[in-house]
């Protein structure tokens, strides 16, 4: 229980950060302009650091172990996530015209902004070199199975899948992010045995500790700008949240746990299934020429109540140890 207690101790702080950033946002200190510039900043600049950091945490066989159970986990994560969409929209009869987007959904979350800032705050620095094994995997699915989901659902019966080289190309620029590219680097430096010399550790650790308080206080920045009234409305959004959130993970563990898996690759496992859906969400669907209003509606809605699944979450794991 002692490993349960810091876990829901470190997410207490974090929903105090959470606190901080709404109340921020309220008394004007920040707004959506700040919001996104600390966004880039955070995507760009503090997550590789805190994604490249990690490399020096792993070493000999326990590392190996942890990254293969890691990258079996992470394609596990993306398979079920839409499997489990698949189900959801029999189970609740969701109008044809929104399937896809429920589907994009399930591959498009936010494991890269909130969900290695929560690994890392409640599990260290190993944490996070399994989590960018699964914002790796989540970054390829969204630009891949994701953007066929909404492709597929245009109304217009046009697409936008690649015709040409320079399509292809674009494709590939939009996956080589900042992110990505560091969590493809930070693999390569632990295949390859290397390591960072102690100057070059301790600036990536320090810009990299930003991470996480400054994840937190830009959610809180994003549930200021919620309006009640509007988010409250569509019911099969709540069932969504509880069906790819609770039962899909709880499911999995379920039947992981005899297995015996690597325990820091299952926790990052569990912390990445309750991540809300991406932020960038909405923008990715209205590039697509769709009504983004309900991938909006879920954007807020499922970041609110994952600050309630991660810690119930974990503590079925923790309970089971």
């Amino acid at each position: 229980m002692g490993e349960l207690a810091m876990a829901l101790q470190q997410m207490l702080v974090m929903m105090v950060i959470i606190a901080m950033g709404f109340a921020a946002t309220k008394f004007g200190l920040l707004d959506d302009s700040l919001l996104a510039r600390l966004t880039r900043l955070l995507v760009s600049m503090t997550l590789p650091c805190m994604i490249l950091g990690s490399a020096n945490t792993l070493t000999g066989a326990s590392g190996e172990i942890q990254l293969a159970w890691t990258c079996g986990l992470a394609v596990l994560l993306m398979a079920l996530s839409i499997l489990g969409t698949f189900v959801f929209n029999i189970l609740f009869r969701v109008p044809k015209g929104e399937r896809f987007l429920y589907l994009f959904m399930s591959v498009c979350t936010n494991m890269g902004f909130i969900g290695i800032s929560v690994a890392s705050a409640i599990y260290g620095e190993a944490a996070v070199f399994s989590a960018s094994i699964f914002v790796l995997v989540s970054n390829v699915s969204i630009f891949s199975v994701g953007f066929m989901f909404l492709d597929i659902g245009r109304a217009d019966g046009t697409s936008l899948r690649p015709k040409s080289l320079a399509d292809v190309l674009k494709v590939l620029r939009s996956l080589l992010n900042p992110a990505t590219v560091s969590c493809m680097l930070t693999v390569l430096v632990f295949a390859c045995g290397l390591g960072f010399p102690p100057f070059v550790q301790s600036v990536l650790t320090t810009v990299g500790g930003i991470t996480a308080p400054l994840a937190m206080m830009l959610v809180g920045v994003i549930i200021a700008g919620i309006r009640p009234a509007e988010a409250v409305r569509d019911w099969r959004v709540y069932a969504f949240i509880a069906f790819r959130q609770i039962v899909v993970p709880v499911i999995a563990i379920l039947v992981l746990r005899p297995l015996g898996p690597d325990p820091t690759a299952l926790r990052v496992f569990v912390i990445m299934a309750a991540m809300p859906v991406g932020s960038m969400a909405p923008m990715l669907t209205a590039q697509f020429s769709h009504d983004a209003t309900l991938v909006a509606k879920a954007t807020v809605l499922s970041t609110v109540f994952s600050l309630a699944i991660v810690p119930a979450l974990l503590a079925i794991i923790t309970m089971g140890t």
